[in-house]
């Protein structure tokens, strides 16, 4: 007889990112999404978490947005960012200058990063929450760190008072999507372009919407 191996529940600790540990979320987010960075860029996955720091820090913890980390015995094991609408409050920090840029990384590579970056952009509706990103580290998926961080995320949006919180998923990504729709999201709407194609290789995305209990029982 053989006894199935039932991993042990993580003793995880959730709570916003501090400034200092914005490196580490970017190198997570640059092995995460290493396929479709790897389809913007060429540059392997320290030259990418590089330049994340130089180009997404700035803005991340910016008036209009949050990340939130998982943590286990003080490491950093997932994260997912939160943004919405802060109307004129919004400040984003400035953006190293555009020549250092090319020179550390090449002129294509980062035309194509702009692009790139710029069609994974969503501006989220007045008390809309949207989740722009979702990643756990490799060796602790299946886990349950996507799903805590989600149920944190939910419980903010509830608290912000949001009707809704969005998402997208890529159409190739069937584990997430599964994950998203028994955490209680619902297709709402599936588009594709060609800028995503060619510069993501990405077929397309699914945007998906949860809507707060408190909400959702009044609409019934």
């Amino acid at each position: 007889m053989t006894t199935a191996h039932i991993s042990q529940p993580l003793d995880l600790v959730i709570s916003p990112c501090l400034p200092e540990e914005l490196p580490a979320v970017c190198i997570l987010l640059a092995t995460s999404f290493a396929d479709i960075f790897g389809s913007m860029v060429q540059l392997n996955e320290q030259q990418l978490a590089a330049l994340l720091i130089q180009t997404w820090s700035p803005s991340a913890l910016a008036a209009d947005r949050l990340q939130v980390a998982a943590r286990l015995n003080g490491q950093i094991v997932g994260v997912i960012g939160l943004q919405w609408s802060a109307g004129h409050s919004s400040t984003h920090s400035a953006l190293p200058h555009w020549g250092s840029l090319i020179r550390l990384y090449g002129f294509w590579n980062m035309c194509r990063f702009a692009i790139g970056m710029s069609a994974l952009e969503h501006n989220p509706r007045l008390h809309e929450g949207y989740i722009e990103h979702l990643a756990t580290a490799t060796e602790y998926r299946g886990r349950g760190i996507a799903r805590s961080l989600l149920q944190w995320a939910q419980r903010y949006a509830a608290e912000q008072k949001w009707n809704q919180l969005t998402l997208h998923v890529s159409y190739n990504n069937v584990h997430a999507s599964q994950l998203y729709k028994k955490m209680g999201f619902h297709h709402h709407s599936s588009h594709s372009s060609w800028i995503q194609q060619l510069f993501l290789q990405q077929p397309g995305w699914h945007y998906m919407t949860w809507i707060p209990e408190s909400l959702s029982s009044t609409n019934r």
